[in-house]
């Protein structure tokens, strides 16, 4: 497999670990994925205490899904596919899920589960839903563990290590 050398960190990796781009001269970027992701998430929290960029990105967001709503609704079939292959994909969320809707929350909020384990699935946090979605910008579900990471890497692997990293969130 041929490799490549990233000039970010310096480290020689196998080429499946950069970014396809048609426009360099072997199809990859010139820093590996790892090196990548941490520059994005570096340049979002610089910028996203400049209000300028805030309210920026928050009309292209509107617009973006005020374009894609329409888009949704021509194109019910592709949304019931789409549906479809997240179940397959995740059933343990669904199966909390299901269990889930029993318990009672405010109207508007939303039920986090922090593990998708079978002895966890009543144990939801109650959350706003802008809480919920930006929680969910700085953590990456680990299907294998049925439990989610930070961006760093490390497991939230309880209740209370949950709701100590979201409160660094807000």
């Amino acid at each position: 497999m041929p490799t490549k050398k990233c000039f970010k960190c310096g480290k020689t990796k196998d080429i499946e670990e950069f970014y396809s781009h048609p426009k360099m001269k072997d199809g990859h970027l010139g820093k590996c994925r790892e090196c990548t992701k941490r520059d994005s998430i570096g340049t979002y929290t610089r910028k996203v205490v400049n209000p300028a960029w805030k309210n920026s990105e928050q009309a292209r967001g509107r617009e973006k899904s005020r374009r894609l709503g329409k888009f949704w609704k021509r194109n019910t079939e592709l949304r019931r596919l789409v549906q479809i292959k997240q179940r397959e994909k995740f059933p343990e969320k669904i199966r909390a899920r299901a269990v889930a809707e029993a318990i009672p929350v405010k109207d508007g909020w939303h039920r986090h589960h922090w593990s998708y384990l079978r002895e966890h699935r009543k144990d939801i946090i109650p959350m706003t839903t802008s809480d919920h979605g930006k929680i969910h910008r700085y953590m990456k579900y680990d299907q294998e563990r049925m439990m989610y990471r930070r961006l760093d890497g490390v497991l939230i692997d309880s209740r209370k290590a949950a709701l100590e990293y979201y409160a660094t969130l807000k």
